[in-house]
C-alpha cells in the first residue's frame, strides 16, 4: 500500500527564539517531545549543522530555507529539509519564526529504490531485447542458407525472449496500478485447476530454456472459485517464474495444490535452490526486495512476488514462505472458498 513519502514538522518561535509551537511531525523527526521542546531556544532541539559548524539560535533563525543536516534526541544524524518563514505576529509586530522541516531519510531511501529498479529494469530488458536483435539479425542474412530446424530455434528463442518481456512489462503495469490505488479484480466462476494449467503452459517456454518441468500434484478435480481468472494466472506464473530463476538447470519444480476443507485451498510451488533465510521471510513479498543472503545472483526487478501478495490477498487470501527438508523454498498463497459477498 501506498505510504507518505516524507515526515513533516512545524516548529514557531518567539522573538527571543524560544520555540512556542511544536508539532507531533517535530517530535516525530527530533525526538523530543513537546514538553522537553516547548520554551527551550531552538537551537538546542533543532541542532543544525552548516559548513561543518553547529549553528547558535540568531545563525539559525537567519539561516536560509534548505536542505541541513542535524542531530535528534538520540545523537543520531538526520538529514532535513527547512523552510524557514518570517511573518509578523498578529497585532504585535513583533517577529515570529516559523520553521517547517522535512524529514529527507524516505525521499532518498525511495530515490534509492528507484534508481535500483531503473538499472535492474534496463538489464533485465537489454538481456531479453539482445536476444531477439541477434536472432532476427541472423533470420535476415542467412535465413536461406538455413534448415528448417536452424529457422525453428532461432523462432523459439525469439517467442522465449517476447515472453519474459511480456512478464516483466505485465508486473511493471501492475505495481504501477498497486501504487497509484486503481487496483481491482473482476471475479468470475473458473476452475481453478484449468487457470494453473494456463499458467504452466505460458510459463514453459521458459522453463525449455533452463531444461526444467512442472511436476504437479493434487491439480485434478479441483473446486470452482470465485476469482479474477487473469490476475490468479499471473500469480501462479509470477511463482514458477520466481521458482526457475533458484531453481538448479535441468532439475523439475514441484506445483501442488492442497484442498484444506472450510480454510479453502492452498497452491505450493517449490524449489530446489539455496532457501530464504528466516530474517528475509517477511519481506520476500515487498517490492524491489533484495535477499542478499541467497547464494545465487538476483535475478528480475523485484516485482513478481509482490504482485502476488496484491493479487491474492484482493481476493481475500494470504501468501507465505517456508523451506523444504531436501533444500530449497516452497512459496504458497491460499484462496477461500466461494462467497457471495466476494463475487
Amino acid at each position: 500500500m501506498t505510504s507518505a513519502l516524507f515526515q513533516e514538522g512545524v516548529i514557531s518561535t518567539d522573538e527571543a527564539g524560544l520555540i512556542t509551537v511544536y508539532d507531533p511531525g517535530a517530535e516525530t523527526i527530533l525526538g523530543y517531545s513537546a514538553d522537553e521542546a516547548l520554551g527551550q531556544p531552538v537551537h538546542q532541539i533543532l541542532r543544525v549543522q552548516e559548513h561543518f559548524s553547529w549553528v547558535d539560535g540568531q545563525t539559525l533563525l537567519s539561516l536560509p530555507s534548505g536542505n541541513y543536516s542535524l542531530k535528534d534526541k538520540n545523537d543520531r544524524i538526520q538529514h532535513l529539509h527547512i523552510l524557514n518563514t518570517r511573518p509578523s505576529a498578529a497585532g504585535t509586530g513583533l517577529p515570529r519564526f516559523f520553521l517547517l522541516v522535512r524529514d529527507l531519510s524516505d525521499d532518498e531511501e525511495v530515490e534509492g529504490l528507484r534508481e535500483s529498479f531503473l538499472a535492474s529494469i534496463s538489464q533485465e530488458f537489454r538481456t531479453p531485447l539482445a536476444a531477439i536483435n541477434a536472432s532476427v539479425e541472423l533470420l535476415l542474412e542467412q535465413h536461406a542458407e538455413m534448415s528448417g530446424v536452424e529457422v525453428s530455434a532461432l523462432l523459439n528463442s525469439i517467442h522465449m525472449s517476447v515472453f519474459g518481456l511480456q512478464m516483466m512489462i505485465d508486473n511493471v503495469l501492475e505495481s504501477m496500478k498497486v501504487e497509484a490505488g486503481s487496483f481491482k479484480i473482476h471475479k468470475e466462476l473458473a476452475d481453478l485447476g484449468d487457470v494453473i494449467d494456463d499458467a504452466v503452459l505460458r510459463i514453459s517456454p521458459l522453463l525449455d530454456r533452463r531444461g526444467q518441468s512442472v511436476q504437479m500434484k493434487g491439480c485434478d478435480a479441483l473446486p470452482a472459485l470465485w476469482m479474477d481468472r487473469s490476475r490468479i494466472t499471473q500469480a501462479v506464473v509470477n511463482l514458477l517464474s520466481n521458482s526457475s530463476k533458484h531453481n538448479p538447470i535441468g532439475m523439475p519444480i514441484d506445483l501442488w495444490v492442497e484442498n484444506e476443507g472450510s480454510e479453502g485451498v492452498r497452491v505450493m510451488v517449490a524449489d530446489r535452490g539455496s532457501g530464504v533465510s528466516l530474517k528475509d521471510k517477511d519481506r520476500v513479498f515487498e517490492r524491489f526486495a533484495c535477499l542478499e543472503d541467497r547464494d545465487e545472483p538476483r535475478y528480475g526487478i523485484g516485482l513478481g512476488l509482490s504482485i502476488v501478495r496484491e493479487v491474492v490477498e484482493a481476493h481475500g487470501g494470504e501468501v507465505g514462505v517456508g523451506g523444504r527438508e531436501e533444500g530449497g523454498s516452497v512459496f504458497w498463497f491460499k484462496l477461500p472458498y466461494n462467497r457471495e459477498g466476494n463475487r
